[in-house]
């Protein structure tokens, strides 16, 4: 089993369904949960230089404010960052 393979069952047995008990969505590699005026938003952002052998990542998390944002009703399906 490759590298890649062992992070992407890792994000799929354990990661996502964590980030689901605590209230976030999900799509790909980026969940979000609703918080009235705001979205705290996670994502897993790979590095250009993996191989399947080689896997190297940080999570990125920031919040969206719904006030600043274009239509926050059709982006809490789905957070785009």
């Amino acid at each position: 089993m490759t590298a890649k393979e062992k992070q992407l069952i890792i994000i799929k047995t354990h990661l996502k369904p964590l980030l689901k008990s605590y209230g976030y969505a999900t799509k790909a590699q980026t969940w979000w949960r609703n918080q009235d005026e705001f979205f705290i938003i996670i994502n897993l952002q790979n590095f250009s230089w993996n191989s399947k052998e080689d896997v190297a990542f940080c999570f990125n998390i920031g919040i969206a404010i719904k006030k600043a944002m274009k239509n926050p009703e059709n982006n809490s399906q789905h957070i785009t960052i």
